[in-house]
């Protein structure tokens, strides 16, 4: 059979019109590369404040991931203080409480736990959020059940970080620390356990949550810290500074408002955040070597664009929940290679097509004999429930009864 149909793929959510605009927001230029180690009167007068950060400016945030929700946060700052605001791209992790003390920035947005050896050499805000530090390690591992099974095992973590600290710290004889490059984010690390490249890391619990949905097979055997403290790197001589970030943050952890919301265009303009539901796949969205790739993202990341938005993907953990999600308004629009289907149209909003397909009956290559429904008798068709294939077969058994003895459908998770 070489096609039970043509099919529409489409966006389903929030509809809204593709014109060029200029982002929200959109700044000039900053000034070109500077110094300076003055308090909030000073940044003032610049009329920029410098925000440091580990890693690209230009990244996709993930669901989950807290460096797309502290950027944002760092923006609404700078708007609250009454100046613009550039992020600086710090390579290296260990380099970011230098580059402060130099002068180089004004603030460190960057995830940064509060150690007894980092307050020795800057100030730190008020606590943004607290996380548990998890040892992590494939699911597949049972060797690693409690902290005294580390006696003798390399564990993967940047020289820099919180997590080595830790792990000096902890009471175990024979702990080796294998230095991941300063360079790395710990998301890429959690990857290279999921893949087997390394055996053991640490991560932060909300870190670790947000890898969960695109590396599903890893697991936190046990804690490694409680409850530690993250927040921005300041400098000591920035008590004004310091005052003004700590006051804003009460004031904002005071008026938070629920991850969950059903937003129009309006809103979402307004939130500066678009949140895309989809699946991580090789055609939707997935991460290669460090990069965000897929047609769905880049599709989602121009769209974002024209808004003046940030763009946020949200991995649910099947298809079904993709709709699940929707509803429950924990994001703002499908982009998951959905087919348009009488069932979805009754539901859901529809964007326009923009890639026209084929459903295809695809059996075993050494299969001669399947050449369309008539051929399915006694066989069993294996699609999932909430796929626009099983609708289709259920179309054709309804439509020709005489199917109804051939097609038996059954639903995959």
């Amino acid at each position: 059979m070489s096609g039970i149909r043509a099919c529409l793929i489409a966006i389903v959510g929030v509809l809204a019109v593709l014109a060029p605009s200029h982002p929200a927001g959109a700044q000039t230029a900053p000034p070109a590369f500077y110094t300076l180690k003055g308090d909030q009167a000073e940044i003032k007068a610049k009329g920029w404040i410098r925000f440091l950060v580990h890693g690209e400016v230009d990244y996709l945030p993930r669901a989950g991931d807290p460096r797309g929700a502290e950027r944002a946060l760092a923006e609404e700052l700078a708007n609250r203080l009454g100046v613009k605001h550039v992020f600086i791209s710090v390579p290296e992790q260990d380099d970011l409480i230098a580059q402060l003390n130099d002068g180089h920035g004004d603030a460190i947005v960057g995830s940064l736990a509060i150690t007894a050896d980092r307050s020795r050499r800057i100030a730190f805000s008020r606590p943004i959020r607290f996380v548990d530090q998890l040892v992590v390690v494939r699911a597949s591992d049972t060797s690693v059940q409690e902290l005294a099974d580390l006696a003798g095992q390399n564990v993967t973590v940047r020289e820099g970080s919180s997590y080595a600290e830790a792990l000096r710290a902890a009471r175990v004889r024979g702990i080796q620390i294998k230095p991941a490059p300063e360079t790395m984010q710990t998301l890429d690390i959690l990857q290279r356990v999921e893949r087997g490249q390394e055996k053991i890391t640490v991560a932060d619990s909300d870190l670790f949550a947000a890898a969960i949905a695109f590396a599903p097979n890893l697991r936190s055997p046990f804690k490694l810290v409680e409850r530690q403290p993250i927040a921005w790197g300041l400098r000591r001589t920035s008590p004004d500074l310091k005052a003004a970030i700590d006051s804003f943050l009460v004031e904002h952890a005071l008026t938070g408002e629920d991850e969950a919301c059903a937003a129009d265009l309006e809103e979402i303009k307004k939130r500066k955040v678009l949140r895309v539901l989809t699946r991580n796949t090789s055609t939707t969205f997935f991460i290669y070597k460090g990069d965000q790739l897929g047609f769905e993202y880049e599709l989602a990341r121009e769209f974002a664009k024209t808004l003046g938005v940030r763009l946020e993907i949200v991995i649910p953990p099947s298809r079904q929940a993709l709709f699940d999600y929707l509803e429950a308004g924990k994001g703002d629009l499908i982009a998951a290679g959905l087919t348009r289907t009488p069932e979805r149209e009754r539901r859901y909003a529809i964007s326009a097509p923009y890639q026209f397909v084929s459903e295809l009956l695809i059996v075993p290559a050494k299969d001669t004999k399947t050449r369309g429904l008539t051929d399915l008798k006694g066989k069993a068709v294996w699609v999932r429930r909430s796929s626009s294939y099983y609708e289709t077969l259920k179309y054709v058994s309804e439509i020709q009864h005489r199917y109804e003895q051939y097609v038996r459908m059954v639903p995959m998770q």
